[in-house]
């Protein structure tokens, strides 16, 4: 006789966004077997997060960090937390529309080479999230986020690190899909040596997949599998630490697969660029134009510069 389906887990890191959480559990409920599990790993959270999961969650794993230690050190102690296969791991801010966990389910199942799953993200508002991503060259993270996007020549750097020109209608292998929701094989993840906890945001499912792609295993766009993703809800509330984060993760990615150099030249870019935007916003704040927005640009932009783009703020 076979033996019972051993179900999967779903981890969500959660850090003060007690109500994108309660629509993120509501949606999965309809769609967890019987022998799923929910673990929610909150990030020393203090709008209620504990209270209510306890409360109000009895199906709910809870693990309490005692701190924020950032999102890839927050999943590890989900996984850490369940014996399960396979992990589908979410952000707090993400809705799976109803067919979207069976559907990673099947394709994980189905085809024993596949690490990662990664559904179609949308839009609250309905709208399409660019789902499928190539590895990022040095060239692509000197160009993304940084003022020579705007530039009509290496705009195309974008589109084609986004993958623009391919279809998203059918299951394909990709360089990676966004860490907001994946499904990942817990033999893979262990083979590769879990979340890298350095990343304390940002690129670190990059370099998840880099790494396991290198040692063999498969990462895999199904459309079929629909998340609703309220893109940045967690980040939005620490807009410095946010821009110190996001950059500084660029810098340790291009560090650990390009080389120490060129992520020394990076740094230094990133850190011009820095140096530029506050030279515009003081300009403008000069001639009085939102003096309130741009003190609080002049703010964080400054402290990007004090950080360096070094260690964690």
């Amino acid at each position: 006789m076979a033996d019972p389906e051993p179900g999967l887990a779903v981890v969500i890191v959660t850090w003060n966004v007690l109500p994108l959480l309660r629509e993120c559990l509501a949606s999965l409920g309809p769609q967890l077997g019987a022998r799923d599990e929910v673990v929610v790993v909150d990030n020393a959270s203090g709008d209620g997060t504990e209270y209510e999961v306890r409360k109000c969650y009895p199906w709910v794993s809870l693990v309490q960090t005692g701190a924020n230690l950032g999102y890839a050190a927050g999943v590890n102690r989900g996984i850490a937390a369940t014996s399960k296969p396979y992990v589908l791991v979410l952000n707090p801010d993400t809705r799976l529309a109803m067919g979207a966990l069976p559907a990673l389910r099947r394709l994980v199942e189905r085809d024993p080479s596949i690490a990662v799953v990664g559904p179609r993200l949308m839009k609250p508002d309905g709208a399409r999230e660019s789902s499928l991503r190539s590895f990022p060259t040095l060239t692509t993270l000197f160009v993304e986020s940084t003022p020579l996007k705007r530039l009509p020549l290496l705009s195309r750097v974008v589109r084609r690190y986004q993958l623009e020109d391919r279809s998203d209608a059918h299951v394909q292998a990709v360089d990676w899909v966004w860490g907001a929701a994946f499904l990942v094989r817990r033999q893979a993840l262990l083979e590769a040596g879990g979340l890298d906890e350095t990343y304390f945001m940002y690129s670190e499912e990059v370099d998840l997949c880099r790494r396991l792609q290198a040692l063999g295993w498969a990462v895999v766009f199904e459309p079929a599998a629909v998340v609703i993703h309220h893109h940045g809800a967690s980040s939005e509330q620490a807009t410095t630490g946010t821009l110190i984060r996001f950059n500084r993760s660029k810098v340790l990615y291009a560090a650990k697969h390009i080389g120490r150099l060129r992520s020394e030249c990076l740094r230094r870019y990133l850190l011009a660029t820095y140096r530029w935007e506050v030279a515009v916003e003081a300009a403008k704040l000069a001639l009085g134009h939102k003096p309130q927005l741009r003190r609080e640009r002049l703010r964080s932009y400054r402290r990007v510069l004090d950080s360096g783009l070094r260690r964690l703020p």
